[in-house]
């Protein structure tokens, strides 16, 4: 599926079909509040496929390698062994599969307009890093300790401040 927008955008989501209880990972708000909902958008959140619905809901869909999203027909059964779950639309089924038996696909509901920002860590991550450096210079000097870099002694050493 190269666009998986171009399939549903406008559509209203009917229903969530899971066939594994352990795909969906979040339990509010509940899989029947977005039934009725129309898609508003589809884009991708780090390694995450976000469907945007109308009042700010979304799915957040985490595919592992061996996860797979297979338009189907409206009302398609989802494969008995690999099959997930399935999003119903008037015009087709969006099947969530996965080969691997270890099941680490997952899906997540969520509502509001910060519910995005738990996924979207790694625009965050250099920030976060450097508060952590920050916070063990200001440890070390408040111990005495220096802490030299491998550049400038030829390996890692730690040594007290004179």
């Amino acid at each position: 599926m190269e666009q998986p927008d171009s399939q549903f955008l406008g559509e209203r989501l009917e229903g969530i079909r899971l066939t594994s209880p352990f795909v969906l990972r979040t339990v509010s708000p509940p899989a029947e509040a977005l039934a009725g909902r129309r898609v508003t958008g589809c884009s991708r959140l780090a390694k995450r496929l976000v469907i945007a619905l109308e009042d700010e809901f979304y799915l957040v869909i985490h595919l592992m390698v061996a996860g797979r999203l297979r338009w189907r027909s409206p009302g398609a059964a989802v494969p008995k062994r690999s099959g997930l779950a399935a999003l119903d639309f008037a015009s087709g089924t969006l099947v969530v599969s996965e080969a691997s038996r270890k099941r680490r696909a997952s899906l997540r509901l969520v509502h509001g307009p910060g519910a995005l920002t738990e996924w979207d860590s790694w625009r965050y991550g250099p920030l976060l890093l450097r508060s952590v450096v920050d916070e063990m210079d200001s440890w070390n000097a408040r111990a005495g300790i220096s802490v030299h870099s491998a550049r400038s002694t030829g390996g890692s050493e730690t040594s007290p401040r004179p």
